[in-house]
């Protein structure tokens, strides 16, 4: 575990240093940025992390294991926790911004828990505030509705009018 925190750290990739929302490539910066712009959801989630003890890495995947999207506790030093949120590739494009809004509301959740430090800690988290979907994967309803409403939002910019 402290060897892939150490390569992340390394890797670091285009994002602020600074933020504590750090996509791992341009295309996850793009989406990031998109998502920033179209949803108030993701910007208040985004805020909600800036202001914890949470670093999370956004990154792309081809990893068979991450059917769509998972968050994950990378590493927990003291003073501050890692967190990667990896998107499968082959998520269709119009699904991506949804979903990094719902995952980012697994980020907060595991942020505003100061306890979880380890996959134990985050495994009795998820017990308490979401259910089992399958194979020690967890859901929270406010997870889903945060998707739900990232999408709407999504959808909503897009179709406004264009000012002139």
């Amino acid at each position: 575990m402290w060897s892939l925190f150490t390569v992340l750290l390394l890797t670091m990739g285009p994002s602020d240093p600074a933020s504590h929302v750090r996509a791992e490539s341009p295309v996850m910066r793009a989406l990031l940025d998109e998502a920033m712009l179209k949803s108030p959801t993701v910007q208040a989630l985004v805020s909600e992390l800036e202001c914890s003890d949470t670093i999370v890495y956004v990154e792309f995947t081809r990893v068979p294991g991450v059917r769509r999207a998972r968050t994950k506790l990378v590493a927990a030093p003291e003073g501050f926790r890692f967190l990667r949120i990896s998107i499968h590739v082959l998520v269709p494009p119009v699904d991506r911004l949804p979903l990094l809004a719902h995952e980012l509301q697994h980020a907060a959740e595991i942020a505003r828990e100061t306890s979880v430090r380890d996959d134990k800690a985050m495994r009795r988290l998820y017990q308490r505030i979401g259910s089992e979907a399958w194979d020690d994967t967890f859901e929270t309803i406010e997870a889903m509705e945060v998707e739900r409403r990232a999408r709407a939002e999504q959808f909503a910019r897009r179709s406004s009018p264009r000012q002139q």
